[in-house]
């Protein structure tokens, strides 16, 4: 798992909410050639197994669906968001000028251990949750079930389901919070001017730091 100092942790339901989210996670094993990594969308289930499931699928060319062996060792890492800071917009530069440059970032390790399957009501099941959870909220919303039968039967064939039993989780929000509030502030109010919603999202988590 990753290192994460005291000030940087955040809890198992803020890593989940983020994992919802921010779906899109590197899985990481090692196969036969060394380690694989695949960028691939999971389904969180919470209250699946003792600490939940991540639910996916990968390409059968893919070298981690064909070597696959149940029971192997896993890590998947979500990165929802990150930034650079420039210390030119710390107050402490017109100070003492003691600043750096820095990078902010929000990530969630999820470790534990796989399961692979080729079952058609798996794999049917799995892509509609997928499906719903992405779609919700968009107008109209797209459903598997639009697309002709024999293409969904068919692409179903090439791709192979992974489970990930999870049995650790770890997650980090680096936004600057061990600097000084001006600094603090100071950033914050450079991430909220920003559109992009990742930024938005560290401004939130160093809005939590700031005094009243």
């Amino acid at each position: 798992m990753m290192y994460v100092p005291p000030q940087f942790v955040i809890d198992d339901d803020e890593c989940f909410s983020l994992i919802d989210r921010f779906p899109l996670g590197a899985l990481v094993t090692q196969g036969a050639d060394g380690f694989v990594a695949s960028h691939i969308p999971f389904v969180l289930h919470r209250g699946a197994g003792n600490k939940g499931l991540l639910r996916g699928h990968v390409a059968r060319a893919n070298a981690q669906g064909r070597e696959g062996i149940d029971g192997s060792s896993a890590l998947v890492i979500f990165q929802p968001a990150s930034a650079y800071v420039t210390p030119s917009l710390y107050p402490a530069k017109r100070d003492h000028g003691k600043v750096v440059p820095t990078w902010n970032y929000v990530a969630v390790h999820v470790s534990g251990t796989l399961t692979f399957t080729s079952d058609e009501a798996w794999l049917a099941a799995h892509l509609d949750h997928l499906t719903r959870h992405m779609e919700a909220g968009r107008e109209p919303e797209w459903a598997v079930s639009d697309a002709p039968e024999p293409y969904i039967t068919q692409l179903k064939r090439v791709i192979i389901g992974v489970e990930l039993t999870i049995s650790a989780i770890t997650g980090a929000a680096k936004v600057v919070q061990h600097r000084s509030e001006g600094d603090k502030r100071a950033v914050h109010d450079d991430l909220m001017k920003s559109a992009d919603r990742g930024d938005r999202l560290m401004a939130g988590y160093l809005a939590r730091a700031l005094r009243p």
